[in-house]
């Protein structure tokens, strides 16, 4: 009996000082688990610019031959930052500061180098590195984190990354990153919405360019953006593939423009019209 009785104890002592052990652990770890200002570097990140993407077929007599398409704007990129970095499988988009955008564009080259003959940048490849140097910077090294957000097109996929590392995939296609992107967001989802089919190239410039203009006072304020066309270019005979990329003619984007502000300034006649003729009544 006496033996049990000292057997328990010796049970509940181990067991008291594995608790004590964990606990000990876990409130370590709490306590050196670096806190981090990333999210002013995602303010900060947010001032440069605005970069919109929307899926879109491209425009073909032949119905059967349009292809699958993604529609890229970027809107008031700073003349200080390389505003975009395009590989053979990757179109990379970047806001923020221009000495962080360097830097990373600086990295992802020399990841690129290194690792096309084995990984041929496949899916993911490039926003998965990208994300986990920016977490990197940002939770792990004592100096400040990345002020950049990064959009990164592979195979029709779309990624973002935010200053913290954190990489989302949109399955949509649609997204916004940089100044007023959640109101963008919000505006292209609606528009796409009230879409039957995925639109044309027409007419995915247009819902970006309106939900650029939504977000602003007028469309007077939206300064000439750079828009590209983003196809994959399949090679039959090897079985892979690479990104083509087109620039869409300037003059094409500012006739949009130029009916946006018509069309708002013909809605702000009519709402005057009516409010002059209640007036009356």
């Amino acid at each position: 009996m006496i033996m049990h009785i000292k057997s328990l104890s010796s049970l509940f002592y181990l067991i008291n000082v594995a608790v004590f052990i964990s606990v000990s652990f876990a409130s370590s770890s709490v306590k050196t688990t670096p806190v981090t200002n990333w999210e002013t570097s995602f303010a900060a990140s947010s001032l440069q610019g605005t970069v919109v993407v929307i899926p879109c077929k491209t425009e073909t007599e032949d119905a059967l031959q349009n292809e699958n398409a993604l529609l890229v704007l970027l809107q008031k990129p700073s003349n200080a930052v390389p505003s975009f970095t395009i590989l053979d499988r990757a179109f990379v988009a970047w806001t923020g500061f221009a000495v962080d955008v360097e830097c990373l564009t600086n990295e992802l080259l020399q990841f690129t180098d290194d690792h096309v003959s084995i990984y041929n940048q496949g899916p993911k490849n490039v926003a998965t590195f990208l994300a986990s140097r920016v977490r990197k910077e940002a939770f792990y090294q004592s100096g400040r984190p990345y002020a950049v957000q990064t959009l990164v097109v592979q195979q029709q996929r779309v990624w973002t990354i935010d200053p913290s590392g954190s990489c989302i995939l949109w399955s949509s296609g649609a997204t916004a990153m940089g100044r007023e992107a959640a109101a963008v967001r919000k505006q292209l989802h609606k528009a796409l919405q009230a879409h039957a089919t995925i639109p044309t190239v027409t007419q995915a410039l247009r819902i970006a360019l309106e939900a650029l203009s939504n977000c602003k006072t007028s469309t007077r304020e939206i300064d000439l953006p750079r828009v590209f066309l983003l196809t994959e270019n399949r090679e039959p005979s090897t079985e892979s593939s690479c990104l083509r990329v087109e620039i869409i003619n300037d003059h094409i984007v500012r006739q949009q423009l130029q009916d946006l502000s018509q069309k708002s300034s013909d809605d702000d006649d009519d709402d005057n019209n009516k409010s002059n003729n209640a007036s009356k009544m």
